[in-house]
């Protein structure tokens, strides 16, 4: 499978599993939103699962949303 690229680029923490993730939520994500939002979606989920980051509570509730369609 290839990646999808973020727009910015891979950063560097990311490894190859991560990236594999990444295109999976990016595709997912693409389904309910523009490319740029797809983007940062799945690159805040990707630092929120390995740096166990709490986002605002609007954040949070998007991310949820996701996954309660």
């Amino acid at each position: 499978m290839s990646h999808s690229i973020p727009k910015g680029g891979w950063n560097p923490s990311f490894t190859d599993r991560d990236k594999v993730e990444y295109t999976e939520l990016f595709i997912y994500c693409k389904q309910f939103h523009t490319s740029i939002i797809a983007d940062i979606m799945a690159q805040m989920i990707i630092y929120k699962k390995k740096y166990h980051l709490k986002y605002s509570e609007e954040q949070e509730a998007k991310i949820a949303a996701l996954f309660t369609r």
